[in-house]
């Protein structure tokens, strides 16, 4: 008789247990969820596995501790609906388990909070391969490139001209002043001497424009001097 009255308590027990899980919400009144203690799995030396935790400041913690040493793995697609995904620690490592080769850099930080409070991406090459933009990259502020740039076009789109020169007012510098400076010099004016190149670089933009403003004074030079050697003719064939 106690038997069948411990079955019935059990059996209603369980058809509780199921009516709670099948609701629409479950809810667990304690901080922690603690799983796989008694599951027959190896276990660490935290032995407490506590899988999710109701922690301070109201946060919901995942592998509270580091409980499962083998860290957390989310084998389907992870959607995160809120607006920021934060990363307590220095890296962001990718690729470590994909099947996809790994080069001599097996560490593959993809995202690395670096000295001097700097995001560096692909810290320390570790993507041997680089790092690839497959569209368009918007940068806000002064963007260093350390190494080379190699690239099909470059598009400047608030560089002004150098058709100044060809302006009524413009005054074009008399070659013997031209001359002189030169030799004073040794480049050519409103230019950088070589020795201020290597100091300082070149900003490619002004560049640019000053090569073009003396390739046009230069242009107006050969004029002026074809007009001389016209009227020069001229006069010899008279």
């Amino acid at each position: 008789m106690k038997n069948y009255k411990l079955t019935i308590v059990l059996t209603i027990a369980v058809i509780a247990l199921s009516f709670q899980i099948k609701a629409q919400s479950l809810t667990v009144p304690g901080f922690d969820i603690i799983l796989g203690t008694n599951d027959g799995r190896d276990i660490g030396e935290k032995t407490e596995q506590r899988a999710l935790v109701h922690w301070v400041k109201d946060q919901l913690i995942v592998n509270y501790d580091g409980d499962f040493e083998g860290g957390t793995i989310v084998d389907s697609d992870l959607t995160v609906n809120g607006f920021r995904l934060k990363l307590q620690g220095g890296d962001f490592q990718l690729g470590l388990s994909d099947g996809r080769p790994i080069g001599n850099k097996i560490e593959q930080r993809a995202m690395v909070h670096d000295n001097d409070d700097r995001l560096t991406i692909n810290f320390n090459g570790d993507f041997e391969g680089g790092t690839h933009i497959q569209s368009k990259l918007y940068v806000t502020d002064n963007a260093l490139v350390s190494g080379q740039i190699q690239t099909r076009s470059i598009k400047v789109t608030n560089s002004p001209t150098a058709d100044f020169v060809f302006e009524k007012e413009y005054q074009l510098p008399k070659l013997s002043t031209v001359e002189k400076f030169i030799k004073e010099n040794k480049h050519l004016p409103e230019i950088q001497s070589a020795n201020d190149m290597t100091e300082n670089g070149v900003v490619i933009e002004d560049f640019q424009i000053k090569l073009l403003q003396k390739i046009e004074e230069l242009t107006l030079y050969i004029i002026a001097q074809d007009k001389q050697l016209k009227a020069m003719k001229a006069r010899l064939d008279m």
